[in-house]
Order: structure tokens, then sequence, then C-alpha cells
């Protein structure tokens, strides 16, 4: 399907199912997760939809092109189409990661990724982490994880699992999925709130 009749045919469908069900009629869901559904367009593209308010605020931060386009190594950079209200947006289609092949690529166990990104998000976060940063350090592709965590909001505690990342089949790289959850959503959305005293507001 041509973009310019897909923004048309999306344009007329006003709410979260009725944009699920054309896309569902037109192409081939492959994933879903609690805020966005991806779509296989049959043609080396993929549609994620949201499919909630969560989705709508996670789709302007993974359409970042220039943090995109700033770590095309590690990130898989969303193509230049998007949708103006952020309801759904384009991206490469990646094969499956599998895990031997992933930790073969990283140079780590997926243990040791969870652990190093922890440390990451401690230390960009102002937490003291014990973790020996000079262990990888001739590392690249830890290197550039790194580098973005600490320049970046972005919450990546799930990228220690394989289905968050994809192999681009040109390169072979390994690329990071699904990056669309930063500070701002993680509190908005998916943080801990506080609780309410029972015995009212107290103030």
């Amino acid at each position: 399907m041509k973009l310019d009749q897909l923004r048309d045919e999306m344009s007329k469908l006003s709410t979260f199912a009725a944009r699920n069900r054309f896309c569902q009629e037109h192409f081939t869901q492959i994933s879903t997760g609690s805020a966005r559904r991806a779509f296989d367009m049959g043609d080396g593209r993929v549609l994620k939809l949201a499919i909630n308010q969560k989705g709508l605020d996670q789709n302007p931060v993974e359409t970042d092109y220039g943090l995109g386009h700033m770590y095309p190594e590690i990130l898989n950079p969303p193509l230049d189409h998007c949708d103006e209200d952020w309801r759904w947006m384009i991206a490469p289609k990646l094969e499956k990661a599998r895990k031997k092949e992933l930790e073969e690529y990283l140079g780590v166990d997926l243990p040791e990724l969870n652990r190093f990104l922890s440390a990451c998000e401690d230390e960009r976060d102002g937490r003291r982490s014990h973790f020996n940063f000079e262990t990888h350090e001739d590392n690249e592709t830890l290197s550039l994880i790194q580098d973005l965590v600490f320049n970046t909001n972005l919450r990546v505690g799930d990228w220690s699992r394989p289905s968050s990342w994809g192999k681009d089949p040109e390169s072979g790289d390994f690329k990071i999925l699904d990056w669309g959850l930063d500070k701002a959503v993680f509190e908005k959305h998916y943080a801990p709130k506080p609780k309410r005293s029972a015995y009212g507001m107290g103030y």
C-alpha cells in the first residue's frame, strides 16, 4: 500500500479499535505489546500502531530522527513516514534475533548485558554502581550503548531480551526494535503510583 493511500485511509478512522481493524485486514500482525502492535506491510516495512495513550506517547520518542540517525548501529531508525498525531509510524523490518547469534554479536551473554544495562542506568540517574565498566571498554557495541544511555533518558531494562532486538538482513547488524520508552513515558504510565492515605489527603 502506498504511503499516500495509507495516510488517507487511516485519517478517516477515529478510534484505536477502527485503526486496529484496518491494519488487521490489510497487513499481517507480527507482534503486540501493552502499548503498540506491529504489522508486516509485506514490502520490507513494519507499521507500529498505537493501541492506547501509552502507544501515542511512545511513538514520538521512537520517531526522533536525530536520535535514530545518531546511533544507527544499535537503533532501528524510523523511516520518514509517520502520522502527524503519532497514531502510527513505519520502520524497516528486521529479522528475528536468535539468542546465541545475539550474544555472539554483542560479545557478552544476556545476563551480563542485563547487568551492564542496569549499571548504565544507575550511573546516569545518579545511583552508584559497582559494575566494572573497564571489563568491556574494548567492546564497541557496548560502548555505543553506554554512550546512548548516558546521553538520553531512554529506559533500557528490556534490552537484555532477544525480542527487543532484530537482525538487519543487509548488514547483519543487530539493532534495538523498540526504543519508545523514555523516562517521561515510564513515569507517566508505568511507574508505581504513590498510595493515598486511608484517612484522606492529610493537608
